[in-house]
């Protein structure tokens, strides 16, 4: 393993699992201070051997198995010398997946709300617009059945004035000289 390369998932796996030698581990404890990719992947490889632990069944522990194990390692450390204390390089930054889904949640929620809220605006001036347009085409129905009306008495009274049974006479005043005079026309 050189500082110049990344670690593999293999020399990640056995150092999350305590399987390498003091030496190995060492090294491995001093590329992750340096690598925050390493570090990730580390996480990640924690995070699915955890799961794995986690599936297993679960089974109580014998009576008096904890008090046993703790009296081994007092009696161990009493007989052997005090390892020296290394310090604990952090290879998990703290990830906050449920309040950065519930921001995202929270997002989509505002933001859906404003969309709502602009459509619900759009649709009130369209049918404002709607309205007003439908009273436009009901005041030109009408004026358009006014002219209609109006064309159908003129045409009455071109009918009258060009038919040809419609007797012409000409009106004048009696014996005086010729002055304004009028014509009608009458069909029977």
């Amino acid at each position: 393993m050189t500082d110049n390369r990344h670690l593999s998932a293999e020399e990640l796996a056995q150092h999350a699992v305590q399987a390498l030698t003091s030496e190995e581990s060492a090294a491995v404890r001093l590329h992750l201070s340096e690598c925050a990719e390493c570090r990730d992947q580390l996480a990640e490889i924690t995070g699915d051997l955890e799961l794995v632990a986690m599936s297993v069944e679960q089974h109580p522990v014998p009576e008096g198995a904890r008090q046993r194990f703790i009296d081994r390692i007092t009696a161990g450390r009493s007989h052997s010398e005090q390892p020296p204390i290394t310090p604990v390089v952090s290879i998990a930054r703290e990830k906050k997946p449920a309040r950065q889904a519930a921001r995202i949640a929270w997002t989509a929620v505002a933001a859906l709300l404003i969309l709502t809220a602009a459509l619900g605006v759009k649709i009130f001036f369209l049918n404002q617009q709607l309205e007003t347009e439908d009273a436009l085409l009901r005041r030109e129905e009408r004026q358009i059945q006014a002219h209609n009306a109006e064309n159908l008495r003129a045409h009455a009274l071109l009918d009258v004035l060009t038919a040809p049974t419609a007797q012409r006479v000409l009106l004048t005043t009696g014996k005086t000289p010729p002055a304004p005079s009028a014509r009608a026309v009458y069909l029977p």
